[in-house]
């Protein structure tokens, strides 16, 4: 995958969990089940880019890390959700700025 397509997606998974911040409409509950969703998706992204013969040297570098760091705090249950989806926003973040710089 070329680097900005990940820049893509690293772009794309950052407006999805500000989006989640920002709505009114969730409760706790309600970030709960997205913030899971999010992580299983994640998870199932890191098990494809391990398994696929067809992984590239980037989706290694840098999808799997950061998809990596980014559900370490998710999966946080000594945090409440809303701490724990702004320490993966600040992660995200921190990936961005280094993705720019590539």
């Amino acid at each position: 995958m070329k680097l900005e397509l990940i820049k893509e997606r690293v772009d794309a998974l950052f407006v999805e969990l500000n989006s989640l911040l920002t709505s009114l409409d969730y409760s706790d509950d309600d970030l709960e089940k997205h913030t899971n969703r999010i992580i299983n998706r994640l998870e199932l992204e890191i098990d494809h880019i391990g398994t696929c013969k067809r992984s590239t040297e980037n989706e290694h570098c840098y999808m799997s890390e950061i998809y990596g760091e980014a559900i370490t705090p998710l999966a946080n249950r000594n945090e409440n959700v809303t701490s724990r989806i702004e320490e993966c926003i600040e992660r995200v973040n921190e990936w961005q700025s280094k993705l720019i710089r590539r």
